[in-house]
C-alpha cells in the first residue's frame, strides 16, 4: 500500500499537480511516522512549501527526533521565524528531553534560530541542570537572551545551585548587568547562598553603589548563614 501510494503521488505530481494540495499532502505525510521518506523527497522535489501552516512539519520533526526528516525540510528553505519556533519543542511540556535533542539544537541553530524562542528554550535547558549543558552552551554561543523574563536562566540556576550552568550562563556576551544584579540579590538570599557562587557572581558585578548598597543590608540582617 506504501509502495502503490508513492507512485500514484509521483504521477500526480509528474502530471502537473501543484498548488495548496502538494503542501497539505506533505504535511500529512510528515504526520504519518510510517510513511515512507521517498514519498517526502517526492513532495519536497515538487515545491511543497514547509512553511505551511507555520511550519507545523518542521514541529512534528522536532517532535519525534528525527534527525533524517528534520534536515530534509531543512533544505527545503523554510523560513526563520517557522525555524525558531520549532525549537523550543526539543523539550516536552515537562522539561524533558525529547530524542536526539542535542542533534536537533544543532540543525535548527545552523538553519539561523533566533529570538525570543532561543531564550525560552535557554531557561528550559538551564533547570534541566548538567545533563542540558551541551544544549545550554550551544544556546548561549548562538546569542540567546539570558536577560529575558528578569535573567529567568541566571536565577534558576542560582536557585537550583547549578554552580557549572551557572558559569556557562555567564559567559554570555549579551548578559547585561542588570541581569547579574538580579541573581547576586538572590544568591545572597539564606537558602541560595554559597561562597564560590557569590564569589562567580561578584566577579561579573562591576556596579559599585549595588555591592556597597548590599553590604549596608547584610550588616543590618538578622538572618544566620
Amino acid at each position: 500500500q506504501q509502495a502503490d501510494r508513492l507512485q500514484a503521488t509521483k504521477l500526480l505530481l509528474r502530471a502537473g499537480a501543484n498548488g495548496e494540495e502538494v503542501d497539505i499532502a506533505l504535511l500529512q505525510a510528515v504526520r504519518d511516522p510510517t510513511e515512507s521518506i521517498e514519498l517526502i523527497d517526492e513532495l519536497l522535489q515538487h515545491n511543497a512549501n514547509v512553511n505551511h501552516e507555520n511550519g507545523r512539519c518542521l514541529e512534528l520533526a522536532v517532535e519525534r527526533g528525527d534527525i533524517r526528516l528534520l534536515q530534509r525540510l531543512c533544505r527545503a528553505n523554510p523560513s526563520v521565524p517557522n525555524i525558531s519556533q520549532a525549537l523550543p519543542l526539543v523539550f516536552s511540556p515537562n522539561g524533558e528531553k525529547r530524542a536526539n535533542a542535542v542533534k536537533i539544537v544543532r540543525i535548527l541553530l545552523d538553519n539561523n534560530a533566533m529570538g525570543e524562542p532561543l531564550a525560552r528554550t535557554l531557561v528550559v535547558a538551564v533547570e534541566g541542570g548538567v545533563e542540558n549543558l551541551g544544549i545550554t552552551t550551544s544556546l548561549i554561543r548562538q546569542g540567546a537572551d539570558v536577560n529575558y523574563n528578569n535573567a529567568l536562566a541566571l536565577i534558576r540556576a542560582v536557585e537550583l545551585h547549578l554552580d557549572v550552568v551557572l558559569q556557562a550562563v555567564l559567559e554570555s556576551r549579551v548578559l547585561e548587568l542588570s541581569s547579574v544584579v538580579l541573581a547576586l540579590r538572590t544568591g545572597l538570599l539564606h537558602r541560595n547562598f554559597e561562597i564560590a557562587r557569590t564569589r562567580m557572581l561578584l566577579q561579573r558585578c562591576t556596579n559599585k553603589a549595588f555591592l556597597s548598597s548590599m553590604l549596608l543590608a547584610e550588616s543590618g540582617s538578622t538572618s544566620a548563614r
